[in-house]
């Protein structure tokens, strides 16, 4: 329901990532998912997206956030993604 399983492994060059259906509300940290090419949201409790999110994520090329309570998006939230 969490993403701490991801800090008892390296995750440097994780490329795919299913987290849907989880229990995801806010504070993603993603700054380790450097070569993270598929990441799936959908499904979670996720109501802000916040700018810093994605940052370290530039390879990113499908992102999945569908299903979730989002009722803000930060500005530039979105630009450091192809």
């Amino acid at each position: 329901k969490n993403m701490s399983i991801y800090n008892a492994i390296n995750i440097d060059y994780l490329k795919f990532s299913n987290l849907n259906i989880n229990d995801i509300e806010s504070d993603l940290n993603l700054s380790k998912f450097i070569s993270l090419v598929y990441l799936d949201l959908c499904f979670n409790k996720i109501q802000v997206i916040k700018s810093r999110y994605f940052s370290s994520s530039k390879k990113l090329n499908t992102l999945l956030l569908f299903g979730n309570r989002i009722i803000f998006i930060e500005e530039n939230s979105f630009n450091s993604l192809n």
